[in-house]
């Protein structure tokens, strides 16, 4: 689940968690990635062999992190114990039972002490105390020093050999709470065995690093809580907002300033999910016939909202961390009505169609067809293909079902949609979503190095008689959204006169079918363009902004109005001219 957050991109000191040998010593110490001494591990925990080995060696030490003083464990351990481990979770959130956590039983352990490691997890808590790495890193133009939580492992099995004695703290929103740890754990492995024993999945037959409670500080001053939650692939470095300097898969928690991440199976699953579909597939940015596509990486998120919620049997993900912008299944969400081109929004037009699926087929075979349908996507399959691949699935294993899926997929419009809205449906309060815009950076398309289309264009019927149409568009940073000041905004806006939709090409050379365009760059936010003369004609006009400013924009509130009085003012076009972005 990836937000905006402020964070500067900075690295962290985790050292790579299968490259160094386990010499942990004592059964009741905590552990981290600095100076651990050597010793025969107890053999009485558990049946299982030692696993990969765990972070600890003389690069590390040289960091200059000491290890923590040992807790007060009993070393009388009972001789045998049985592969699981019981221990508290929430099964799904805390607002689920009460309040109250559910007796489950960890298992895949590797570890020789118990400290959450196993064949499929590898989970670390990060504490608010000195010892982390501490980055100068440049935030508006200054150099400050950002100070990183340490990384630790402090869960070990009790005098009775389970994790029972480790429960949620009594404020939710405590830093370094050994909990998070053992939630972590119970999720990922939980969802692995879904994936692999139902799936066939093994693709994640690996210790997956997973760090919770992250927190920074700058300059020494207060920890700053991190709202949240990502699944990092190696090599994408910041995933989270900041780059966390791990060689490795990860799914990265922040402690929030209200919530812990953690403690939401969903979420857990919702991260996990993404490390199935992996760092590839369902990745890339995509320049189409119709400007910019952001489908690929929308489908990234409704996979990785459809199986949790399947999972759980339950369409609302995230009704707890997520809170108001928890994400329905159930809703009729289609194309092109509530696209945006932001992921997490884009992405439940794919999930609402799985689950409305669901309802009709069945959870086994939806769960099959989704991912089947999934291992054939690439890293630019959108939204047209994926409902492809869906029915080609559904021929190859389900023939019977072929009516029921065409009509479902119909009705979310994920098959050849048009991303194109009327802006009737916004002056009548029906489609009045904001509208995401990558910038010429983020976009990741060279082809719109100098202009970014949005995802959606709009048509416009204009009316006998009419002498003036003006379009009134909020258009701000991310950054101003959220209460910065943000960069000045540079937006344009496309036209053409006709039936069809503005279109793009680029092979052999790059054009456009629009008729003119205009770049206005004002730090009000507010963008105003009027129309007259020989670009306003009765009949259909299609707008679509274009975005030239250097990171993305939203488009918020917008309007457009219609005048059958002569202008008093010099209209911004009154001639319409081929231009291209």
């Amino acid at each position: 689940m990836r937000t905006w957050i402020t964070v500067a991109a900075v690295a962290v000191a985790l050292a790579s968690c299968s490259k160094h040998k386990d010499v942990r010593t004592d059964p009741g110490a905590t552990t981290d990635l600095a100076s651990l001494d050597e010793a025969a591990p107890i053999d009485t925990i558990d049946d299982a062999e030692t696993g990969p080995d765990a972070p600890g060696d003389a690069e590390d030490d040289a960091a200059g992190q000491d290890a923590p003083a040992p807790d007060a464990v009993p070393a009388d351990l009972p001789p045998e114990l049985p592969i699981g481990r019981a221990a508290w979770a929430f099964v799904d959130n805390p607002n689920e039972n009460g309040g109250q956590p559910t007796q489950v039983v960890l298992t895949h352990f590797t570890d020789p002490w118990g400290h959450l490691t196993g064949e499929f997890a590898n989970v670390w808590n990060c504490l608010d105390v000195p010892g982390g790495r501490a980055v100068g890193t440049d935030l508006g133009g200054s150099t400050y020093t950002v100070n990183y939580c340490k990384f630790q492992q402090t869960v070990v099995p009790g005098p009775d050999g389970t994790y029972l004695q480790v429960r949620p703290p009594a404020d939710l929103t405590e830093a370094g709470d050994p909990f998070a740890e053992v939630q972590m754990y119970h999720g990922v492995t939980t969802i692995h065995d879904y994936f692999k024993d139902v799936q066939g999945f093994t693709g994640g037959d690996r210790s997956l690093l997973a760090v919770v409670n992250l927190q920074v500080n700058i300059e020494g001053g207060a920890w700053m809580p991190i709202d949240n939650a990502a699944f990092v692939p190696q090599g994408y470095g910041g995933g989270l907002g900041f780059d966390l300097g791990v060689d490795e898969d990860v799914l990265a928690f922040g402690q929030g300033v209200s919530i812990d991440y953690s403690y939401e199976t969903d979420v857990i699953h919702h991260e996990y999910t993404h490390s199935v579909v992996g760092g590839f597939r369902l990745m890339a940015a995509v320049a189409d016939s119709q400007g910019y596509d952001p489908t690929p990486i929308g489908l990234n998120e409704g996979i990785a909202d459809y199986f949790p919620a399947s999972l759980a049997g339950d369409p609302v993900l995230g009704a707890w961390a997520l809170g108001s912008q928890a994400r329905d299944l159930s809703r009729l969400v289609k194309c092109p009505d509530d696209l945006v081109g932001e992921p997490h929004f884009d992405g439940q037009m794919l999930s609402s169609t799985l689950w409305d699926l669901r309802g009709r087929a069945g959870k086994t075979i939806v769960d099959d067809l989704a991912f089947q349908s999934l291992m054939k996507a690439g890293p630019s399959t959108g939204l047209g293909e994926m409902a492809d691949f869906l029915l080609e699935t559904v021929d190859e294993s389900y023939p019977d079902l072929h009516a029921t899926a065409a009509e479902v997929i119909a009705a979310h419009g994920i098959q050849g949609c048009i991303r194109e809205r009327d802006w009737a449906d916004i002056e009548a309060g029906s489609g009045g979503l904001p509208v995401y815009l990558q910038g010429r950076h983020s976009s990741g398309v060279s082809d719109f190095r100098k202009a970014v289309p949005a995802p959606v264009q709009f048509r416009v019927t204009v009316p006998e008689g009419a002498t003036s149409l003006t379009v009134t568009v909020d258009a701000r940073t991310p950054d101003a959204l959220s209460g910065g000041t943000g960069e000045t905004v540079a937006l344009g806006l496309a036209l053409l006169r006709g039936a069809s939709p503005i279109s793009y090409s680029y092979i052999p050379v790059k054009s456009n079918t629009s008729e003119a365009t205009l770049d206005p760059v004002i730090a009000t936010n507010t963008f105003t363009w009027t129309l007259s003369g020989s670009c306003l004609v009765p009949g259909l006009l299609h707008l679509q902004f274009m975005n030239r400013s250097y990171g993305p924009v939203v488009i918020g509130a917008r309007k457009v109005s219609v005048s059958t009085d002569p202008l008093t003012t010099p209209p911004t076009w009154d001639t319409c001219t081929p231009a291209t972005p």
